[in-house]
């Protein structure tokens, strides 16, 4: 089965990539993710399973370094996600990969040494597979590299949940209702949630083996804590199957659309629609079930990709676009495209809070906010906070 579960891991990872274009930038960080995975799946099932001295040689100890990217990847691709599809990384990020590094000092010795020592070695470890806590690494022992991965990883699930629970009470403070986790809708949740329950029996089993040594696995709690893990680890890798969007790219219903034009045609729209809103009505309990789909499609910050616009809102949540522009117009008594730069300009300026304006341009920030042109942001920032964009700025900084 872990055989199973890595392969469709990797496979998983050359559909991603084989659909990554610039309107999801943030899967090539969830591309490195599964991919480390399941290079810990095939060595772990080389050593138990398959008992290959050949590809315990290659996967054993030499790939140590990448289980300590793992974490960090994860995070950058769910505050990629979270803040706008910028896969950049800054200066300060690269503290991130320090434990990699040391782990690649810790290992080095044994990368220089020959591949007949590792096939030994190999040979060794599939006759008693506690011997691995017992070959000699230079920085940090072996016995402590086995529970550096599960601990290290554990952490970085929890800081990612942190930042999408902070990401979604900032999003929704002051937009439409309660925001309310629904699991066949909310990738970002269901990734998370199994990935604790891969990571904490994970993290258990290896106190136990710090603890007790080798003899303690064969425990029935260990046991079931591991097939727990394993379970898990099998829905992490083949939960995104059931999100074609994040699978495929966003949209997934064609290509983004990029006729500047659509902004046009849709103020218009709003314009015939009140004309008609007389003769047309929705029932609360409608409106009730529209905002609650609204609510849950701006997770992902849908409004701040380029192109954005109503018929495409329309398509991905499965609304039609009258009643949308119904519940704009005359239950939240805004028009669409007003909205939508409202929530655009709110990122921008937690952009700038944030001190991203040190490193990048105004016409930069404006972009990553999904603005089109330099000219249209500033004529909505001046709309909607009574000022310019370098006004705000400069007031910013004499606070």
């Amino acid at each position: 089965m872990l055989l199973s579960i890595s392969n469709a891991a990797i496979i998983i990872s050359f559909v991603l990539l084989f659909f990554l274009n610039k309107t999801n930038r943030a899967n090539i960080y969830l591309i490195i993710f599964f991919l480390i995975n399941s290079i810990y799946g095939l060595g772990s099932h080389s050593i138990v399973y398959s008992k290959s001295p050949f590809w315990v040689a290659i996967l054993f100890i030499n790939t140590m370094p990448l289980y300590a990217l793992s974490g960090p990847i994860l995070y950058f691709y769910f505050r990629t996600i979270l803040n706008g599809g910028d896969a950049r990384l800054r200066a300060w990020d690269y503290l991130h990969f320090l434990p990699a590094f040391v782990l690649l000092l810790n290992v080095i010795p044994h990368i220089l040494t020959p591949f007949d020592y590792k096939m030994e070695m190999a040979e060794e470890v599939i006759r008693n597979t506690s011997k691995v806590i017992m070959i000699d690494q230079p920085l940090i022992s072996s016995k402590l590299n086995f529970a550096f991965r599960p601990f290290h990883v554990f952490i970085y699930i929890i800081l990612c949940a942190v930042t999408y629970f902070r990401h979604v009470k900032k999003q929704h403070e002051s937009l439409i209702p309660t925001f309310k986790i629904r699991w066949n809708r909310n990738w970002y949740f269901i990734f998370l949630l199994f990935l604790f329950f891969t990571f904490l029996p994970y993290l258990i089993i290896s106190i136990i083996y710090l603890l007790y040594g080798a003899v303690a696995l064969s425990n029935q709690f260990v046991i079931m804590t591991i097939n727990v893990s394993t379970a898990s680890f099998f829905f992490s890798n083949l939960s995104i199957l059931l999100f074609p969007k994040e699978l495929y790219g966003i949209p997934f219903l064609g290509k983004l659309i990029k006729n500047l034009g659509d902004e046009q045609s849709e103020m218009e729209n709003d314009i015939h629609f009140n004309k008609k809103a007389s003769s047309f009505f929705l029932a609360p309990q409608r409106l009730t079930e529209i905002s609650e789909a609204i609510k849950e499609y701006l997770v992902g910050n849908p409004c701040i990709r380029p192109g954005f616009n109503l018929t495409q809102m329309s398509l991905e949540i499965q609304i039609p676009k009258h009643q949308l522009t119904y519940f704009f117009n005359d239950h939240l008594k805004i028009t669409f495209n007003d909205w939508k730069n409202e929530i655009r300009i709110t990122h921008f300026m937690l952009l700038v809070k944030n001190g991203q304006a040190i490193n990048n341009t105004l016409e930069s920030l404006s972009q990553s906010s999904g603005f089109l042109s330099r000219s249209k942001f500033t004529n909505a920032f001046k709309k909607s906070q009574g000022k310019t964009p370098s006004a705000f700025l400069k007031k910013l900084n004499l606070d």
